[in-house]
This record gives structure tokens, sequence and C-alpha cells, in this order.
């Protein structure tokens, strides 16, 4: 098995400058509707970031058959059309769960962003699983997510609604065009079912995109700003299912979020924060 603690600690940097259009297509992908993602003048998505973290040879480690567990963003102000960002990102840990061929290592991956002026617009951690058909034949190129069951329903009380979604193959094929992400898992049938998948699933962070959307809602309802937002991924959504974004408010401050299948069970948890309200 791969030792991933040999990975660990290293970091490099990449300059970027998201453009109006990149963004565009980015927001159009992830089923995004807000005006402020378009336009010549346009801030990105909040999940934007992990794209751009994505960019040319993001992970200096094999990334075979990973699975994307968790999701973490904190965000300081959004990603804006034309300015320049340099991108931090590197392994940041690799711990082994088991001994032999049983072993499961966790990865966390990090990445920031930082604007000519010092402003940090985001920064994320994400938790990896590598488990032992990591080593397998059958190559990825990102992480893919997890196959077990949706999770139980949300609870009734959620008040939050985003609108309802279909995950057909085009939407999940043109996600992958904006993101830059290409894992076979999201594009051929033969490739998902290869790591135990029905077939094609979308994207677990074309999933936390539609979560983002509706926090994006919730924070600006009263005029304030996302900062922070994360997702634990339960389930995948396969190609052509039916899924929604659900929440509710827990104070002033946060608020937690699902993203539901048609059947009625979950396959995202999320929570997210907004600044606080002025007195």
């Amino acid at each position: 098995m791969i030792d991933y603690a040999a990975f660990a600690g290293r970091r490099d940097h990449l300059a970027l400058t998201p453009s109006a259009d990149a963004i565009a297509a980015f927001a159009a992908a992830a089923l995004d509707s807000h005006a402020a993602h378009r336009g010549p003048d346009c801030v990105a998505p909040p999940t934007y970031a992990f794209a751009l973290a994505m960019a040319g040879d993001a992970f200096p480690f094999p990334t075979r058959g990973l699975i994307h567990a968790e999701q973490t963003f904190t965000f300081a102000g959004p990603v804006r059309a034309g300015e320049p960002l340099r991108i931090g990102r590197g392994l940041a840990r690799a711990r082994r769960r088991g001994e032999g061929e049983s072993a499961t290592w966790v990865l966390t991956w990090e990445a920031e962003g930082v604007a000519p002026d010092g402003r940090r617009p985001f920064a994320f951690t994400s938790r990896l699983l590598a488990r032992p058909e990591a080593s397998s034949p059958a190559g990825d190129s990102a992480p893919r997510e997890g196959a077990a069951p949706g999770g139980d329903p949300p609870p009734a009380a959620a008040d939050l609604r985003g609108a309802l979604h279909r995950l057909d193959r085009e939407t999940i094929r043109a996600y992958a065009r904006a993101s830059g992400d290409t894992n076979p898992i999201h594009l051929d049938d033969a490739a998902a079912r290869a790591y135990g998948l029905g077939g094609v699933v979308a994207h677990g962070m074309l999933s936390l995109a539609l979560v983002a959307a509706l926090a994006e809602e919730w924070a600006e309802a009263d005029g304030r700003d996302l900062t922070g937002l994360s997702g634990r991924f339960v389930a995948p959504v396969a190609a052509g299912e039916r899924v929604q974004a659900v929440g509710r408010t827990l104070d002033d401050g946060q608020a937690e979020f699902w993203l539901v299948g048609e059947d009625g069970r979950v396959r995202l948890r999320g929570r997210a924060h907004r600044t606080a309200a002025e007195i």
C-alpha cells in the first residue's frame, strides 16, 4: 500500500487570475443562478475555491481510489474576477488506521488563496480516505465520494429550501469541464463500477455547491456574508437523480443544511456560518 506519510508536509504555490468567463461558466455548471456570479465584475461562488486549488498538478501524492469524506471552507471575502491570487496547497497530515492490507489512511489536504493586498479570500481543508483498493490498477484523477447508502431524512423543521435539480449526465459533464475535475467515475460507467458504484455519479463538490447556493441566500437575506461552509459526504448522487438542498437556521450566526435525494434520504450534511448582525 502507498505510504502517504512520505508526502505529508509538502506544499506548493501557484499564481492564478480567475476570469469573469470562467467564474460564470462554473456558476452555470454548479446550477447557481445568483446574479453576483455573472458579469465583468462578478464574484465567484463559494466552492469555486476548490476548483482553483485543483488547478495543475494539485496533488503531489497518488490519488487513485481516494474517497472525499469531508470538506470545510472559511471565507474572508469573495474571489473576484480579474484579481490575481497566490494559492498555497499541500498534504498537511497523513494518519494510518490499522495495519497491513486492511489499513486506511486519513489524509488532510489544505489550501488557501491570498490576494495582492494580503486579503485571504478562502482557506479550506479536505479530509480524504485512502483504502486498500486505492492500490488497484483502475486509476482515478481525483478523490471519489463514498458509496454508502444515504443517511436518515433531515428533520421536518427544515425551513430553508433550494431548487429541485436533476443531476443528469450532461450536467455532470458540464461541471467536470468547468471545475477541471475529470475523475472517470463521473464520466464513465465502467470506471465507476470498478470502484463499487452502480454507474456514473455526480461530483461531491457539485453536491456541496448546491448547498452553498442555499447557504449564500441564507447569509445574504439579512445583508450579511457567508464566512464558513462545511460538508460531510454521506452518499453519492447517481446520474439522473433529483436532489434538493434544504436547511434550517440554528441561531443568528449558523445554519445546518442537507442535500436530499428523491428517496428522502440525505446525500450530504453541511453547516454554514455568516457574519454577525450589526447592532
